[in-house]
């Protein structure tokens, strides 16, 4: 397991976001897990990913704004995924702390069907 800790600017109360980059895929597709939080100072411990192999990541990227005065962040935690097995699978909440306050990310699904065949 891989705890990532994300350091920076400044806030109070923070959520992680999970998506990925393809609801359905088929055996040996690699599709991108990412989960994302606007605040700095978090502890982002991913899921197992049971059902899937991680080929790729973690990936870590960061972007700044300051729009007429107003800071904004968000930092992104992405690894790339490919299915073990055919059938519809959950990938689990991220977790992540900071300080005492622990939050959890949403859940994703993801439906796994044979490669399609070329005739």
């Amino acid at each position: 397991m891989v705890l990532w800790s994300v350091t920076g600017l400044y806030g109070q109360d923070f959520s992680i976001n999970a998506s990925s980059s393809k609801t359905t895929v088929s055996l040996e597709e690699v599709f991108r897990i990412t989960f994302s939080v606007d605040e700095s100072g978090v502890d982002i411990a991913p899921p197992n990913f049971d059902h899937f192999i991680v080929v790729g990541g973690p990936y870590s990227s960061q972007s700044y704004q300051n729009i007429n005065g107003r800071s904004s962040m968000r930092i992104s935690l992405s690894y790339d995924l490919v299915a073990r097995e055919l059938g519809t699978f959950t990938i689990g909440p991220a977790k992540g702390k900071k300080g005492r306050r622990e939050v959890e990310s949403n859940v994703l699904t993801v439906e796994v069907k044979e490669r399609a065949r070329l005739s």
